[in-house]
């Protein structure tokens, strides 16, 4: 065969598999043009989503009303409620409980299947009193709320080695402005993060709590939350307070959810 029909020949393949692989190669960006298979939501970011559990969260997440252009306010309880609180720990976590799961808890608080159990400690009625409105009071500053309620605290909860948080946010009727106490800590190898992101946060960021402030006031129907890391630890105790306006049934209503 004539040498330069099979050089030719080989021009000719070669441009033949150039043109295959344009057709039938993806571009390096593919996997970012579709869509992850999630919930449609009008105007959802999905290039910044928080991973969440259910429709209902991502809803929540994205339609539901925000008060604060961050979502979280650090700060720190005053020495005479600080002082009383560790004390009513230590003085009542040996008779603490293990805590029972209900269809809420069972989502968000992982515990190693039964290895890693949470317990309830429990708190004298008029410090869980003064907690409340001290917290209430601390919200109506920093929200300017005018017609916040309470609606429930859990804790003190201790968790223990190895349990985690899903990320999440908090049940839709009852839990939309919250805080986090940290109570204390006991034997930590590592911090253990709150993992938070909001709307206007671009990747989540990591909080730990220290000296420097023992509270998280934060809007927990729609800032993503948990702790999503293994905690490396003994034990790490909460307490959380939560509140949502006086007339929020009428506002979910409005929401047509």
């Amino acid at each position: 065969m004539n040498k330069y029909l099979i050089v030719g020949l080989i021009i000719f393949l070669l441009m033949l598999f150039s043109i295959m692989i344009i057709i039938y190669v993806k571009p390096d960006n593919y996997k970012n043009t579709i869509k992850p298979k999630l919930p449609i939501i009008d105007n959802y970011n999905y290039k910044n989503k928080p991973t969440l559990l259910s429709e209902m969260e991502y809803t929540q997440y994205n339609k539901f009303p925000i008060y604060t252009k961050e979502g979280i306010k650090l700060l720190k309880l005053p020495n005479h409620l600080r002082s009383r609180l560790t004390e009513e720990w230590r003085k009542n976590r040996k008779n603490r409980k293990i805590e029972a799961t209900d269809k809420h808890k069972g989502k968000y608080v992982v515990t190693n299947y039964g290895k890693s159990p949470t317990y309830m400690v429990d708190i004298d009625e008029k410090l869980k009193k003064e907690l409340e409105k001290f917290v209430l009071n601390e919200l109506n500053k920093w929200t300017s709320i005018p017609n916040l309620k309470h609606t429930a605290t859990y804790g003190i909860r201790e968790y223990t080695r190895n349990s985690f948080l899903a990320n999440h946010v908090d049940r839709y009727d009852t839990h939309i402005m919250s805080a986090i106490i940290n109570v204390g800590q006991i034997d930590i190898d590592e911090p253990w993060a709150l993992t938070v992101q909001s709307r206007d946060l671009p990747t989540p960021q990591d909080i730990i709590f220290d000296n420097g402030f023992d509270v998280a006031l934060y809007e927990s129907s729609t800032l993503m939350h948990g702790r999503p890391t293994s905690f490396k630890g003994e034990v790490y105790a909460n307490l959380f307070i939560h509140y949502a306006p006086s007339d929020w049934k009428e506002q979910l209503k409005e929401l047509n959810l």
